[in-house]
């Protein structure tokens, strides 16, 4: 079972790198009809609650357009503050959903193009 969270992209719309002038779809997304999709922190974990732990969860940080960091804020993402819960947010639940299963953190990806949000993903994900 594969899980997707991304607020507005499907995983068929991923791309990876380019071949001359075109884009190369990665193949690990290309047969969208592989992956459960989910479009919010509320949905993510109500998926897992009612199904279980994903083998493979594909991470996208923003979710809502609250979390993009305005230039120059020195990369700092204060997720306290914001109203709508990032992808950051579902990795610290499922951290603990995991803890407290005493189940192996799943396989993951994390398709953000928010470096700030990605670093700080794999950060929490890494400790």
């Amino acid at each position: 079972m594969k899980l997707f969270l991304d607020d507005i992209r499907n995983p068929e719309t991923l791309f990876y790198g380019q071949a001359g002038k075109e884009w190369i779809l990665n193949p690990l997304y290309v047969n969208n009809s592989e992956w459960n999709v989910v479009r919010s922190f509320e949905a993510f974990v109500d998926f897992i609650e009612q199904n279980g732990l994903p083998d493979l969860i594909s991470f996208d940080h923003d979710l809502d357009w609250e979390a993009y960091l305005p230039e120059n804020q020195n990369d700092i993402i204060e997720y306290n503050k914001l109203k709508v819960k990032t992808g950051y947010h579902a990795v610290e639940w499922l951290i603990d959903y995991c803890k407290k299963r005493n189940l192996k953190f799943p396989e993951y990806k994390i398709h953000s193009m928010n470096n700030s949000g990605k670093k700080n993903m794999e950060e929490i994900i890494n400790k």
